[in-house]
């Protein structure tokens, strides 16, 4: 049950961000999951490969990564995603 998945949590300590959980993709969705501010954007771009849930399909490994947004690292979101793990994204900012 979705209950039991991560929920979406975004940290902030001692100039270090920290993303875990699931986002749900709406209808209209991009490869820009999450704008970032300037004051939070990473001193050098980073990123991980996450699993995207694709519904029926199943799930596909895609890289993430982060500059002034939280993206697709390819900038295609694939058609059918439901879900995108964040877990495990850090960044110093």
């Amino acid at each position: 049950a979705s209950s039991e998945n991560e929920q979406y949590e975004f940290s902030l300590k001692n100039y270090r961000a920290s993303v875990r959980g699931f986002m749900q993709v709406g209808s209209g969705a991009t490869a820009n999951i999450v704008s970032l501010p300037a004051a939070l954007q990473p001193v050098s771009p980073g990123g991980r490969y996450t699993a995207l849930l694709l519904g029926s399909t199943g799930f596909v490994n895609s890289h993430i990564s982060v500059t002034d947004h939280i993206r697709v690292q390819d900038g295609t979101l694939p058609a059918g995603t439901q879900f995108v793990s964040l877990s495990g994204l850090e960044w110093d900012y």
